[in-house]
């Protein structure tokens, strides 16, 4: 299975739909996505959604960057190959321990490009990075993908 299928298998309608929204964006909304993925909540705002959840007298959500990372992970997914040029953006914020498994996952639901990259950064570093890839693969046919070969 190709990634692109795999992030196909199981969608709700209103996700097929919000899919298809992603897919007619292509490449022009992947400095978006590649932000969101990087970005991360300051400790004074996780301390004050902390408090003000303790404390609010009603339920309310604010969006945190792990919800952002998330759908920026599986919008990455949606676009497949299409989110190549985002690859060296993402082998960089491999080097990141805040993000390193976001862009792995992100790099593998790329395709074998995103496989490929990985592969690389494991063989000239010991960072992070090299921790995460078998995690993000627990979830795709890799013998048909022969992505574990590559590593």
């Amino acid at each position: 299975m190709l990634p692109l299928q795999v992030w196909s298998l199981g969608l709700t309608a209103k996700q097929e739909e919000a899919a298809k929204a992603i897919r007619q964006f292509g490449p022009n909304i992947l400095p978006y996505l590649v932000g969101a993925l990087t970005n991360t909540d300051s400790p004074r705002k996780l301390k004050l959604v902390r408090l003000l959840h303790r404390k609010a007298p009603f339920k309310f959500s604010i969006p945190l960057a792990t919800d952002r990372k998330r759908q920026a992970v599986l919008a990455l997914g949606i676009l497949g190959a299409v989110a190549e040029p985002a690859i060296p953006q993402l082998v960089k914020a491999l080097h990141d321990p805040d993000v390193c498994y976001e862009a792995t996952t992100a790099l593998v639901a790329i395709g074998p490009e995103g496989w490929a990259a990985i592969h690389k950064t494991i063989a000239e570093t010991n960072r992070p990075a090299s921790s995460f890839p078998f995690l993000s693969w627990e979830n795709y046919d890799t013998a048909e993908s022969k992505s574990m070969e590559s590593l």
